[in-house]
């Protein structure tokens, strides 16, 4: 089950730009084309970082993987919720995408080598997901319409702290 919720963590913390992005853009004094941008950068990494996590768990192993993938992307909601900067912004969403594109080689690798029931783990795999991107959003959005777009980003650093150490 902790796998299956860092798989919707991941995806719940790449989506927070999608609720945020506007209120982001009017801070920091950029436009919406920029800030789509710079948001972009982040989801290309995310999806072209998975080839070499690969290579990366086959090196280190998946549980090693999980860990650098959890650690990332609270490194990377921290840069972007306390940075003040387009720059800090920028490099925590690259390292955001970077770091979440670690996870699904990872997450699934987990799952197929370790469960003996693998289609019932990987339907609750996927069900949690589901479920924490639905809630996930509302609830950012929730969140950044109480305490601003920052907070949204700063609330994620605690459990995937905890998920670093747990996995470590």
């Amino acid at each position: 089950y902790p796998t299956s919720i860092i798989h919707g963590l991941v995806h719940v913390q790449m989506l927070i730009f999608a609720v945020v992005n506007l209120e982001m853009a009017s801070d920091l004094g950029t436009s919406v084309t920029e800030i789509g941008f710079i948001g972009t950068i982040g989801y290309f990494l995310f999806g072209l970082g998975a080839l070499p996590a690969g290579f990366l768990i086959d090196k280190i192993g998946a549980r090693k993987v999980l860990v650098l993938c959890v650690s990332g992307m609270a490194i990377a909601d921290a840069l972007i919720a306390f940075g003040g900067s387009s720059i800090f912004v920028m490099s925590g969403l690259a390292l955001m995408g970077l770091s979440a594109s670690l996870y699904h080689p990872a997450g699934l690798g987990l799952i197929s080598r370790n469960v003996e029931q693998r289609g019932h783990a990987l339907g609750i795999h996927g069900t949690y997901s589901n479920v924490l991107v639905a809630f996930g959003t509302l609830f950012n959005g929730f969140v950044a319409s109480q305490f601003g777009w920052k907070a949204a980003y700063v609330w994620p650093i605690i459990p995937m702290v905890f998920f670093a150490v747990m996995y470590y």
